[in-house]
């Protein structure tokens, strides 16, 4: 955990910003922020503005942004999957293809996707749609790491281990050759290097995992750590901070 003095300002209607609600924020590399609202499409933050950019008369309920080679994809919940140029909007996946309104979307190399809906985690390549998983609980997608020709998705249904190159799905516990049931219960991490750090969502169980230069796992050591949480705290959110060398948790 991290503390640290930060500034906050409120930004509202009075300074350009949307009455509509804010479901997904992005901020990208070239330093903007987009914003997606519930029926007010996207908008982009600047620093000093806001700009709310051309739906030709559509009404995107966002719900996910994501970035993939400086290019801005949203996921539209009723309409499907767009990329965006910061001026108009291009519809890249339908949303006839999906079962179920979209929650998550996560872009990949050579125009590949992670889309999740209630109920369903979808894998998009090649131009088709293909299902990978379906619950009959709604699925919450907590995390997503990217690794070598890899993802691990974590969700509230399951830990997930999916190859690109063979297009596979399998659980977190048969990639790692481990029936330990805690495998299940990890939900954020990081990459770091070589090496990838695993926890829960109450930071007391830890998984430390050593890839070699294929991607292939070298070594693997489960740890429990001291939380720094209460016991009717957990985490929300977690990201590592390779400018200051540590993790950051919400």
């Amino acid at each position: 955990m991290t503390a640290q003095l930060y500034t906050f300002r409120n930004f509202n209607h009075k300074d350009g910003l949307s009455l509509a609600n804010i479901t997904a924020i992005h901020a990208s590399k070239d330093g903007n922020i987009w914003l997606g609202t519930d029926g007010a499409g996207l908008i982009r933050f600047n620093g000093k503005q806001f700009v709310e950019i051309e739906n030709k008369g559509e009404q995107h309920h966002i719900s996910s942004i994501c970035e993939r080679n400086n290019q801005i994809f949203f996921a539209s919940r009723y309409k499907g999957v767009f990329r965006t140029d910061g001026t108009h909007h291009k519809l890249v996946i339908k949303n006839q293809e999906f079962t179920g309104d979209i929650k998550f979307l996560k872009a990949l190399q050579d125009s590949m996707f992670v889309v999740a809906t209630d109920k369903s985690i979808y894998f998009y390549y090649s131009k088709k749609v293909h299902k990978l998983i379906t619950k009959s609980a709604a699925i919450s997608i907590t995390k997503v790491i990217e690794l070598n020709n890899a993802l691990l998705i974590f969700s509230n249904q399951g830990n997930f281990h999916l190859s690109l190159s063979s297009k596979r799905i399998t659980t977190l516990n048969n990639w790692l050759k481990s029936k330990n049931p805690l495998i299940q219960q990890l939900s954020f991490g990081y990459l770091n290097g070589q090496e990838l750090i695993l926890y829960d969502k109450r930071l007391q169980n830890q998984l430390n995992i050593v890839l070699n230069q294929k991607g292939e796992i070298f070594s693997i050591v489960p740890s429990i750590i001291t939380s720094p949480l209460s016991q009717d705290e957990h985490i929300i959110s977690s990201y590592y901070d390779f400018n200051n060398g540590k993790a950051v948790h919400l």
